[in-house]
């Protein structure tokens, strides 16, 4: 399993998205103020297909966040947050 540090790494060495439930990449993204893009989920603790279906009413959303240049989404049942 990998460390926080090395998802954070490897994300920014990829050019990719980290989806996490874990609000540590968001502090960490808040202190220090670079990338990589987060994907934070607040949805509590549903099963996988619930989340699943959240994300994909949210997917367009999402999607144009991050192409007018979002660093971070926040998903929630009922908003979406950006940075």
């Amino acid at each position: 399993m990998l460390q926080d540090n090395e998802i954070v790494k490897l994300a920014i060495a990829e050019n990719r998205i980290i989806i996490t439930k874990d609000s540590d990449f968001l502090d960490n993204y808040l202190l220090k103020g670079t990338p990589p893009k987060i994907l934070l989920l607040k949805v509590d603790n549903i099963d996988n297909n619930d989340m699943l279906h959240i994300i994909d009413l949210y997917l367009k959303h999402i999607v144009s966040q991050y192409e007018a240049h979002a660093d971070v989404v926040i998903l929630s049942k009922t908003q979406i947050i950006t940075y």
